[in-house]
C-alpha cells in the first residue's frame, strides 16, 4: 500500500484508491475507505460521491 494511503488512515482519514496492482488489498469497499477500478472515471466518481 503506498505510503500516503497509510498515513491517512492512521489519522483517520478516508482512503479512495484504485486497484492497480493490489494496492488495495487491505482496503475493504465502504468500510475503511473505496476502491475504484483504474482507468474508470465513472467508478471513482462513484467513490468520490460516496465519500
Amino acid at each position: 500500500m503506498p505510503t500516503v494511503a497509510c498515513e491517512a488512515m492512521m489519522m483517520h482519514k478516508t482512503v479512495v484508491i484504485s486497484n492497480v496492482c493490489g494496492v488495495a488489498d487491505d482496503i475493504i469497499d465502504d468500510w475503511n475507505g473505496f476502491v475504484f477500478k483504474a482507468e474508470d472515471v465513472d467508478d471513482l466518481c462513484r467513490a468520490i460521491v460516496k465519500k
